[in-house]
């Protein structure tokens, strides 16, 4: 079992290259300042509001080479994150930001080491992918599972028992 955190956004550089990311962070520090200088309590619970809709994930660069340079011995390999690796097909968008920024990064490092199973949240929504990379990792197959929360007041999906 691997776990990734995937919420903690801080603190990784940023990249120039990458002008949706760079508008996105540019965005999220304009809240945080809102926040930071608010006059009253009303104008700090608007930008709360608006800052945790933005709701990127990120997986940090130095814990992809921590995943690579690690030796795996078991044969069953599973990752779990907060953040989905892929796309989900929901007809609610809980945000606009709401999988990995560098999804690519995390699924060829996942693959690159033989994980065949990713878990994740975030969208309240249960969904079950099957992702290959033709001619990379030896045409392993990376199976994607997304489970409901427990509750959520934005989606209203019945709760389940996964088991795997």
């Amino acid at each position: 079992m691997l776990l990734l955190g995937s919420a903690e956004f801080g603190g990784e550089i940023d990249d120039q290259r990458d002008p949706d990311r760079q508008q996105l962070l540019e965005r999220i520090n304009q809240l945080r300042q809102t926040i930071a200088t608010a006059a009253d309590q009303a104008e700090i619970d608007t930008a709360l509001l608006r800052l945790e809709r933005i709701d990127p994930g990120l997986v940090h660069a130095a814990d992809l080479q921590r995943v690579q340079q690690h030796r795996w011995h078991m044969p069953i390999r599973i990752a779990v994150l907060h953040h989905p690796v892929s796309p989900l097909p929901v007809s609610l968008e809980v945000s606009r930001y709401g999988g990995l920024l560098n999804a690519g990064q995390v699924k060829d490092a996942l693959l690159g080491c033989g994980f065949c199973l990713v878990l994740h949240g975030h969208l309240h929504s249960g969904w079950l992918a099957a992702e290959r990379w033709p001619a990379r990792h030896g045409d392993r197959t990376l199976h994607i599972a997304a489970a409901p929360s427990l509750g959520s007041r934005e989606i209203q999906e019945h709760n389940g028992y996964n088991e795997i």
